[in-house]
């Protein structure tokens, strides 16, 4: 079993890395998103 500087195990942590890299891009386009909705409020003031 190949083991990391963190004593990990390389193909679990691979699989780890990939869902958060899946995670963190999809917050991104969210954040994206958001902040374009932000500008096209309209209301009273």
């Amino acid at each position: 079993m190949a083991q990391n500087k963190l004593g990990l195990d390389k193909k679990e942590t691979k699989s780890v890395a990939d869902k958060l890299n899946l995670l963190l891009a999809n917050y991104q386009i969210f954040y994206i998103n958001a902040r374009g909705f932000h500008w096209n409020i309209t209301g009273d003031q």
